[in-house]
Parts: C-alpha cells; structure tokens; sequence
C-alpha cells in the first residue's frame, strides 16, 4: 500500500510539473497588451503559428463597426479584457456584467513590412455563443447570427479556419460576440491562432489525431466489454463499464473542436448543448454503478441510489429547461461528482486494507483519472490554466488499463476454452500461409479457408484498379534495401485502408504496384482512387519533414467479367484473376505517366457511374490495348488534387474539351489556338501539350496516319 502511494504521489508532481510547464509556455507566448500585439520581430516560418492571446480592446454592449474602431488607432482611453476567458466577471459601475449580453472584441496586429502581400490564417474556436470576425473591414469568419437580445441571436459552434492577405504594417481584428443562451459568454476557453496555413493544418491534425485516437481506443473497449458481458451476462460490471466507455467516447464530439457541428452542421445549437451536458451527467451514474460492481462489499447501496437520484434530477433539468437555465446546474453537478470521487477512492482504500487482490490497480489508475477530472473542472471554472481543457477521456484511458487486472479476474471463467482455440489458431494459420487474400473466401462460397481447395475458381464482374508510383525505380535507387522496405510498407499501409474503405480489397502487391478488386458499384473504384491522391497529399507532408522527395501515383481503373480462382501446388497456393479487363486496367494506368494524369478510367467505368456530375472529369484519348482490335476510350478524373489544380482544369475543361472536337475532325487549324488557350491559363497541363504537338504535326504533314 505504501508502494502504491509514494506511486500516486509522484504521479501528480510529474503532472502538476507539466502542467506549469505548459502554462509558462503559454505565458511567455502572450505579447497582446492593451489592445495591440507587436509581430514585427515575429517570423512565422521559423517561429511557427501565433497565440493572439493577451489583452484584447473590450467595449460592453457594443457592436462597433471596424471603421470606428480604425479611426481610434491612436486613442488609449479603452478597456481590456483578457483572452482567452470569458466576460462574466468584467465590471461595469462596480458590478460584474455576467454571461449575458453582447461586445464587441478589437486587437491591432502590427507586422513587418516584409509580409505585405503575403497570406496568413486564422485558426478560430468556437465563443459564446455567435460571433463575427472583421479583418480590416472585411468579414472574414461568422458563426451564428449575433444580436443584442436572446430573440435577435441564434447560437452555434464551429471551429474555422480562414485567410487573409496583409494589406499594411498594421491591422485591426475586430470580434462582435453576442450571448443569451449560455451561463458564460466571450471568447472563453481557446486561443486564437495566426500563422501560415500548412501550420495550422498541422496544428489541427494533431488535435484529430488525439481526439480519434482517444475515441477510438474508447469505442474498442466499449465492444470489449459489451461482448463480455454478453457473454457471461451475470457479470454486470463490464456492461457498465462498457456504457461508460461509450459515453466518453461520445462526450469528445462535444468538446474542444465539437466535432459534431462537422458532421451536422446545421445541427440545433440548444440539443447538441444538451447532448453535451447529458454525455457528461450521464457519465458519472455510470461510473458509479461500475464502482459499485467491482467493489460491492465496501461500497453502500444507500450511498449509490442517493447519488443516482441526485444525477437523474440533473439529466431532467437538462432535458426540460433552457441551456441558459441548466448550465447553471454545472458547479452544483462538479460538487456532487467530487464527493462521488472521494467516497469511491475510500471504497478502493477499504479494499486494499482487506487485501482485494487488484485494489492497488485500481486505485493507481483512479488516482489518475480523478486528476483529469480535478483538472477539466478547474479549467472549465477559469480557476487554473493548465493548456488543456479536456482531459477526462485521457484520464479513462488510463483509468482503462488499471481495469484490466481486475476484469481478467472477473472473466477468467469464460476463457476455459483456450486450448481448443489455440489449435483452431495453429490450423488457421497454417491455412493463412497458403491462401491470401481472405476476401476470396465469399466470392468462392467457402464457409472456411480450410475449405479451400486448388482450382476453385468463380466468374463475376468486378471493377479493377492498378496504381503505381511514377519513377519508383529513380527513387529507390536512393535508398538502402532496408530503406526501400520501410518506404514501401508506409505507403502501402496507407493506401490498404482507403481501399478497404471504399469496399474494395487488394488482390495482390507487384512491388510498388497494387491491384485491387471492387465487387460493388464502380464508384467504389473511383473513390478509392480519388481517397489514395488525398492521403498521398498528407504523406507527402509526412516525407517531406523527414527530409525525402514526395511521390506521385497514377490510378487506371476498368470494369468486367473476371475469373477469381486458386492456383499453384498442394503445399503453396494463391488467389488470382485471370481476365482481358486485366490488361486493360494495367495499360490505362500506365498511360497515366504519359498524360500526367493521377486517375484514368475507361469510358466503360463511367457508363456504369449512375451520377457522373459528382466527378470532376474530362476525355482525354482513345489507345487500343495490345492484343485487342477495339479501341478503349480514356477519362481523367482529377478529383483528390489541390482545389487550385481542379480549378484550373475547370476553367479550360470547355477550350480543351472544343480544341478535342476539332481535332477529331481534323481541323487541325482550329484546334491549335483552344489547346494554345488552355496551356496559357495552366501551363502544366501535359494533356493539351501533347495535342498541341499532335495537332501542329498533321497539319504540317498530313494525316495519313491519323487514329481513326
């Protein structure tokens, strides 16, 4: 027991130290004083992003329009009001305003000379509760409608990210934030941040990734634990436990971000409020009731069905009253759950004294999560800034693995079948070593790989697509053997689950090459291929940090009847597709390099595509594939490429689309000026050189050898 305090106790130093660290970090970063934040020394391309947090110009129910608030540049006769943190406790005639009413924000950016002309963004947090965003006179960000009454405004939380040019050394930001909705109101919890926008891109990914990697490690153990509890069902706890999991898990959509207005946007504003405070109020019975499972002997029922009465009073005034109403209930919720906290942390003590085996895992992990918890309310209350604001999912994660010990004891009986599953195991895996993909397994109607037999084979039409990455001969000569393996393994790691996605599978690896089969509709095929040029983009980021070139990849894509069987020996077999679709699907993708083209499909897959106008496409040429007497006609998708790239071929779809129609017929004179009016607007269009020279040459020689 002593081991495990001296354990706890170091905890909290290591993270009440890392926690200073991260708010020394956030001192020293604020520069906004009085209303003005000096960025003439500020390099934002060795420095990184910008924290506009300090003291922000504050007028109390005013929306002062930018114009005003430029012609006062010189004026020092204003309030302040620190960001981030709410307006609640700003003084008017001595008495604090509170979290209703409207203001208007102001900070003058002063910046060196060299950026004029040049672009920056504004990473933008969601306020309380609508907001609009000048930069100079211009709007730049709203979210919701602001007004000066609760029937003027309408509440709504998105996190933005928007760009600017810098106009002058000198610029005014200017923030109209209006709330009748919420018990606090301003610009409360989150910084604004400014920088180039490739580091804001970065800065929010690495926020996705924290909050999928929590929700999903959360929703893996929900599963976890509802699968054991039905299968041993008199095992409450680990459907507790599991509720809790998932309640969590779905509290990080309302949170930080609020992931939930992404996927709804026009999502209520009042409901998705009260999902929030009901994902939280509904967390704790759920703990609750797991503390009580696990520790029955120690832990009252009277002190649990008090607990449970008091949170359900909670749930019903979120349910039944206003957000403005039941925020309020916050603080009193935060009490209860801290009594909660330190009646379950007694239990688990009891337990340990009485030598529960599993108690002091128990109480290491809990230690840790009630850390978290102690943290967010402090945080939410505006009483410590620690740089973190929601670390209760964290906390349950590690408050998760404590658990472990414990539920491998509870469930211990239900894995008496061991041996029988290890032999099952060593025969699968036998069968795995000669058989890949599993996926043929449906196709060939087999209820087991062990059913699988040599020369099983079936016939259906399926779309196929070869990608391969342009001049990987090139870059691999660079590389060490070990270094082209790892290269090869990170690419293909991306690229399996984005075919997966898009209900496809991959039939085999030829070296840097992939070939993959969809059963479904072709639209599958060309999404996966569009999802593989987009995750490229952020591998090349991801390449391009750690110092090696970035790689281009070329997509062909075909439809038809294939034949998907097993060949080889009795001791080492394999899936394969014997099919004419094959060969042309390779053939197209090859004709990517030529083109400079990411995707190419066959006018066959877009007669079967049932919305063509969801792609951005265009013809590009009709080949005849080796072997075969008919030609195939060839489009370009160019979906999955930076906006600026599908904007540009937008704009010369139409010349390039007429320079095509003269070509093929003949009007060689003509069709020369279109393709001269598309490489004019973009000059990389490798499609409409190729043309051009086409064309030039049969007008200068005649066409007598012209694809008919």
């Amino acid at each position: 027991m002593k081991l495990a305090l001296k354990i706890i106790l170091l905890s909290i130093f290591l993270l009440f130290i890392q926690c200073d660290k991260k708010q020394e970090k956030s001192i020293l970063n604020e520069h906004g004083q009085k209303g003005e934040m000096d960025l003439t020394n500020w390099d934002f391309s060795s420095q990184g992003y910008k924290k506009l947090d300090g003291e922000w110009r504050f007028y109390w129910k005013e929306l002062r329009p930018p114009e005003e608030e430029i012609l006062n540049l010189t004026s020092y006769r204003y309030p302040t009001l620190k960001v981030p943190g709410s307006w609640n406790d700003f003084q008017v005639d001595g008495k604090k305003v509170g979290g209703s009413g409207y203001a208007t924000y102001a900070l003058y950016l002063h910046f060196p000379e060299s950026l004029k002309g040049k672009i920056l963004t504004l990473k933008i947090p969601h306020m309380g509760t609508a907001y609009r965003l000048y930069v100079e006179y211009d709007l730049l960000a709203e979210n919701g409608i602001v007004g000066k009454s609760y029937e003027e405004m309408k509440p709504q939380y998105l996190s933005l990210t928007r760009s600017f040019i810098v106009s002058s050394e000198h610029m005014l930001i200017t923030i109209h934030v209006s709330n009748f909705h919420h018990r606090k109101g301003g610009i409360r919890f989150d910084s604004l941040y400014l920088g180039k926008e490739e580091q804001l891109q970065a800065l929010q990914a690495q926020s996705t990734i924290y909050i999928f990697f929590l929700m999903g490690s959360l929703i893996i153990m929900t599963i976890y634990h509802m699968g054991l509890f039905f299968l041993r069902k008199e095992d409450t706890a680990a459907l507790v436990f599991g509720i809790f999991c998932f309640l969590v898990a779905a509290r990080l959509f309302f949170v930080g971000d609020v992931w939930i207005t992404t996927i709804f946007p026009n999502m209520d504003w009042s409901w998705m409020y009260k999902l929030e405070y009901l994902s939280l109020y509904l967390t704790a019975p759920a703990f609750s009731l797991f503390t009580y499972f696990v520790f029955k002997k120690e832990f009252h029922k009277k002190v649990l069905f008090s607990t449970l009465i008091i949170y359900a009073i909670f749930t019903c005034i979120v349910l039944f009253t206003k957000p403005s109403l039941f925020s309020m209930s916050l603080t009193f919720f935060q009490g209860v759950a801290v009594l909660n906290t330190l009646y379950a942390i007694y239990v688990m003590i009891l337990e340990i004294r009485n030598k529960k085996e599993g108690a002091i895992a128990a109480l290491i992990g809990f230690s840790f999560f009630v850390l978290t918890i102690i943290n967010d309310l402090l945080f939410n209350n505006e009483v410590v800034v620690t740089g973190y604001g929601n670390l209760l999912p964290f906390g349950v994660f590690l408050f998760i693995f404590s658990q472990s010990f414990i539920l491998s004891q509870i469930f211990s009986n239900a894995f008496k079948s061991v041996n029988v599953l290890s032999n099952n195991l060593s025969l699968t895996n036998a069968a795995y070593s000669r058989f890949v993909p599993v996926e043929f397994l449906k196709y060939l109607n087999k209820k087991s790989i062990l059913d699988i037999q040599l020369g099983d084979q079936m016939q259906k039409e399926m779309a196929i697509l070869f990608s391969d990455i342009r001049s990987f001969t090139d870059l691999s000569e660079k590389l060490t053997p070990k270094e082209n393996f790892n290269f090869l393994n990170s690419y293909l790691k991306r690229m399996s689950p984005v075919i997966q996605k898009n209900n496809g599978f991959i039939d085999k690896y030829i070296g840097d090459a992939i070939m993959a089969l969809f059963p479904g509709d072709v639209e599958d095929a060309i999404n996966a291929a569009v999802d593989m040029q987009k995750e490229i983009r952020i591998y090349n980021q991801h390449r391009l940090k750690l110092g090696y070139d970035p790689i281009k990849v070329g997509c062909g894509i075909h439809t038809g009847n294939l034949m998907l069987g097993i060949i080889g020996a009795d001791d080492r077999m394999e899936g394969t597709v014997i099919a004419d679709s094959v060969n042309v699907a390779s053939r197209i993708e090859g004709l990517t390099k030529v083109y400079d083209a990411s995707i190419l499909i066959s006018d066959v897959i877009l007669k079967k595509v049932k919305d063509s106008s969801i792609f951005h496409y265009r013809y590009i040429d009709k080949v005849k594939v080796k072997g075969k007497s008919e030609y195939t006609v060839i489009y370009e998708v160019y979906d999955g490429q930076p906006d600026f790239l599908i904007e540009l071929k937008n704009q010369t779809k139409e010349f390039f689309e007429k320079g095509i129609t003269l070509y093929y017929e003949k009007n060689f004179k003509e069709a020369i000026p279109a393709f001269l009016r598309v490489i004019e607007i973009n000059p990389n269009d490798v499609a409409s050189a190729i043309y051009l020279k086409r064309a030039k040459y049969y007008l200068e020689n005649g066409i007598v050898e012209f694809l008919e």
